[in-house]
């Protein structure tokens, strides 16, 4: 996850907290002032948790990651909880069913910052200091400590099938990305290629926007594999893949077609439009020296989505035209 900045909410979410705690304690003592029952619990208490939103709210200021955000919201937390119980339980003598409340939520968050297996520990040690308090103040809530160990192991539950469910769909996410990718460009494949295209294509359809279709390849590759060999031949294909990838926009595709060959998918440009950014990429491409190789050139065949009817001969007649291309000398790019 990225820093608290990039999450407005959560800034929000843990400002709101902080603030709120740190009145309701504060009003909390003044209360205790005015009626004249302050305790040591309630100076301690009060202390801790004021000193705990000042130092969440410092590091929201600071833009702390969220994660150390995370842990320094349990911890703090902890120890308060903790201050809260042995206090109540040896000075007091008396339990509330409010810690048995927060411990709940702490195990909780416990799971955003621990392992899954520690996460558990902590609920589980958590419930036995309040097992353990009950037992040594003789407080009667018995029936809060049963319904909290039922929703610490319900909240552990919920924890450990949530993470199993995002770990699954991660996988699978990872599993499509491998599938589509090329593995020597890190570009999309053909079968990528293909997918995005026809999303281009149904996008182009619905909002009536201009989308452009341009195929690419390498001039004399072969020549390139014979004289240099393979793996300097996989090196211009990286070399131009970069070049590519670095030239579009986020919104734009670029897939490997396969082999030395290239396609651009160019949504809400029209050909004309693409002809200066294309013939500037072709210029790139040319002053650049792959290692081993020295220069290579592109030579490039391109159309608007609406001269033809379906994606399928959208590349066919991008295809027509990189073969003109490639004809009047190569090197060089036919949009009409």
């Amino acid at each position: 996850m990225g820093r608290i900045g990039s999450a407005r909410w959560l800034r929000l979410a843990y400002t709101a907290l902080s603030v709120t705690w740190a009145a309701a304690l504060v009003l909390m003592w003044v209360h205790s002032v005015s009626v004249g029952t302050v305790t040591l619990t309630t100076k301690v208490l009060t202390v801790q948790g004021v000193g705990l939103s000042a130092l969440i709210l410092w590091a929201l200021r600071r833009r702390v990651p969220v994660e150390r955000l995370n842990a320094l919201l349990l911890w703090g937390m902890t120890v308060w909880v903790v201050s809260r119980v042995s206090l109540r339980v040896l000075v007091e003598g008396s339990l509330q069913g409010v810690s048995f409340v927060l411990i709940t939520g702490l195990t909780a968050l416990a799971f955003t910052v621990l392992r899954p297996a520690a996460a558990v520990a902590y609920g589980v040690a958590g419930w036995c200091l309040l097992a353990g308090a009950t037992l040594i103040s003789r407080s009667d809530v018995w029936d809060v400590l049963i319904a909290s160990a039922f929703a610490v192991l319900m909240v552990s539950y919920a924890a450990l099938s949530g993470r199993q469910v995002i770990s699954e769909r991660e996988q699978r996410l990872a599993a499509e990305r491998r599938a589509s990718t090329d593995k020597l460009t890190g570009l999309l494949n053909r079968s990528g290629g293909e997918e995005a295209l026809a999303k281009l294509a149904r996008a182009a359809e619905e909002t009536g926007a201009p989308a452009t279709v341009i195929l690419l390849d390498i001039d004399h590759f072969k020549a390139v594999n014979d004289r240099f060999g393979h793996a300097a031949g996989d090196e211009a294909l990286r070399c131009v893949a970069r070049a590519l990838a670095e030239a579009v926009r986020a919104q734009d595709t670029v897939c490997r077609w396969g082999g030395e060959e290239f396609l651009l998918l160019l949504p809400g440009v029209s050909v004309q439009q693409a002809a200066g950014p294309l013939e500037r990429l072709l210029s790139t491409v040319r002053a650049q020296p792959v290692p081993e190789v020295g220069h290579v050139t592109l030579s490039a065949g391109g159309c608007d989505l609406s001269e033809a009817g379906t994606p399928d001969e959208a590349l066919k007649l991008a295809d027509e035209r990189l073969y003109a291309a490639k004809a009047a000398g190569r090197d060089r790019a036919v949009l009409a």
